[in-house]
């Protein structure tokens, strides 16, 4: 009967560390961050003036896969453009994932604000901002 005892105490302490392991603190599955994104949120604040990116036309998706690559477009109507036409900038290349500070990064050839932001990961969500002077560009992406 002891014996019983102690697997059945061994075999629930297990079961609770498993769990333990396995959920964020809000109970969440922990996931990496692995998936396919999109914009649900893309401005950008000029001196005050705040505007909607998404609403204006831009698009942007990329995907993390599990090697440590990315796929996708950022596509930018020509009105906030440097060269006054529309322009789509190819988002392939890698990402690296520092999971003690919760932070996502991105490598690729296409000179974008993506690849120069910190993008801190929560839940099924990246969020990113960077400050360059007096403009601010924010972005949320879901999975």
């Amino acid at each position: 009967m002891n014996g019983t005892r102690y697997r059945l105490s061994a075999i629930l302490l297990l079961a609770s560390l498993v769990t333990t392991m396995a959920c964020s603190d809000d109970g969440s599955p922990v996931q990496g961050p692995e998936g396919i994104y999109t914009a649900t949120e893309l401005c950008v604040s000029d001196d005050g003036d705040v505007t909607d990116l998404l609403a204006a036309g831009a698009e942007l998706s990329i995907t993390l896969t599990a090697a440590g690559t990315t796929t996708g477009t950022l596509a930018v109507p020509a009105a906030f453009t440097e060269s006054g036409t529309e322009e789509t900038f190819s988002l392939v290349g890698t990402w690296h994932y520092d999971a003690a500070m919760g932070i996502v990064t991105f490598d690729h050839a296409a000179d974008t604000f993506i690849r120069d932001t910190d993008w801190t990961l929560s839940g099924n969500q990246l969020h990113g901002e960077l400050v360059n002077g007096a403009t601010t560009v924010t972005a949320m992406l879901r999975r």
